[in-house]
């Protein structure tokens, strides 16, 4: 058995000197290497920190400055040089050595292409694009590509192989946190690149409102790692691949767990949704679909919630007594519901978050907001009628306008 390899940010250097000397990342004898890696670093983190707050995203980027020995600056680490014209001419952008690999692309690509089910002629809008590869495939599916990137060589690629091939795409210079579409889009593509944002909650949000409203519209994600390996919620990842890339690139190369990430697209306002790709081993797709109105799998991303029932067709009942227990939240949340009141006596409704608010709900619908939610509130809900534990039709929930 292969010993670990014991990593510090004193020997790096000679970590990526060793895997460029063997070919570089992609090649099966540098991936026996990079799995042995093991860092120990000295960035003392405090996992308990709120991991929306600034002190937490302030260990990650100084815990970043140990491992990439440079400071945090996106426009500068993620400029990657790459051979414009040869990559142009090749078969597919990645110019791939080995078929097997492109063929991992393509089946997660295919996975997100059967779970947003989208029309032909729809716009995706496909984020830190990258080679393009993501963006051929779905404009050969017949969806019309508007894709973004940090690195400005990048976006000549996708554009001129673009132009080559025929295909509707169209590539700007962007990054996450200022660029966006100039018109609504369909779809939201992050295929490998949201790992690189430094608040991926504020980052879904934003892409969020530039969705058409429609329910077949969604933010989508594959590729991305979702693990809690090394932290809880989100974190810098120190396997030995990403190591190398930062410690090489200065690359922000991040992961998240699927709770988290989960709690991020209901944020967004959007209903989360997970899948396996085609082939277990290369992960999950991530989905974010829009909503008039949010069901169980939003407030499950959100809360932990009892006495709330669903008949199994969409439809939900709030019973008498309801409980909802929040975990964190990047800002205070106010919690919309929309109540049927199907009887001909006006219900009750009681919510207790430290203080008691009561609500009456006369026959038919009804609209009940319930402000200024932090993390780690509980709430309790009490429905009654003529005094009397009572149930009410729930149709679900969302956020008021911002």
């Amino acid at each position: 058995m292969n010993e670990m390899l014991s990593l510090t940010a004193d020997n790096l250097d000679c970590f990526v000197r060793r895997i460029d000397a063997l070919g570089g990342p992609g090649l099966p004898d540098t991936r026996a290497l990079l799995g042995r890696a093991h860092y120990h670093p000295t960035t003392r983190l405090d996992t308990r920190l709120d991991p929306f707050g600034e002190p937490w995203l302030q260990q990650q980027l100084d815990l970043h400055r140990e491992i990439s020995g440079r400071g945090m600056d996106q426009a500068v680490n993620e400029q990657l040089g790459i051979d414009i014209d040869r990559h142009v001419a090749a078969p597919n952008a990645y110019d791939h050595w080995f078929p097997k690999p492109f063929s991992d692309h393509l089946t997660r690509l295919l996975s997100v292409l059967r779970l947003a089910d989208p029309k032909r002629g729809s716009i995706l809008l496909d984020m830190g694009c990258g080679w393009g590869l993501s963006s051929e495939f779905m404009a050969r599916a017949g969806l019309h590509v508007v894709a973004m990137d940090i690195n400005p060589q990048f976006v000549a690629l996708v554009n001129r192989r673009a132009a080559r091939l025929g295909l509707p795409i169209t590539a700007h210079i962007g990054e996450f946190d200022h660029w966006g579409p100039a018109h609504p889009v369909d779809q939201v593509l992050f295929y490998e690149c949201l790992h690189h944002a430094l608040r991926p909650w504020e980052v879904l949000r934003r892409f969020a409102t530039t969705l058409n409203k429609d329910p077949g519209c969604h933010i989508l994600m594959a590729g991305e790692p979702v693990q809690a390996h090394w932290w809880p919620h989100w974190g810098l990842r120190l396997d030995g691949e990403s190591l190398y890339v930062m410690r090489k690139y200065g690359w922000f190369e991040s992961g998240f767990s699927l709770d988290f990430i989960r709690r991020c697209l209901a944020l967004a306002g959007l209903e989360p949704i997970i899948e396996d790709v085609l082939d277990p081993a290369l992960g999950q797709v991530l989905a974010g679909r829009w909503r008039a109105l949010h069901g169980m799998a939003w407030l499950q991303a959100l809360a932990e919630s009892k006495g709330i029932t669903a008949d199994g067709k969409g439809g939900l009942t709030l019973t008498a007594d309801t409980t909802m227990r929040f975990g964190a939240l990047p800002r205070p949340l106010a919690l919309v519901m929309h109540l049927h009141n199907a009887g001909p006596t006006p219900l009750t409704l009681q919510v207790s978050a430290g203080d008691m608010q009561e609500h009456v709900l006369p026959h038919g619908r009804n609209v009940v907001t319930i402000a200024g939610i932090e993390g780690g509130a509980f709430l309790t809900i009490r429905l009654l009628g003529n005094g009397k534990p009572a149930e009410c039709q729930l149709e679900g929930f969302d956020f008021p306008p911002r």
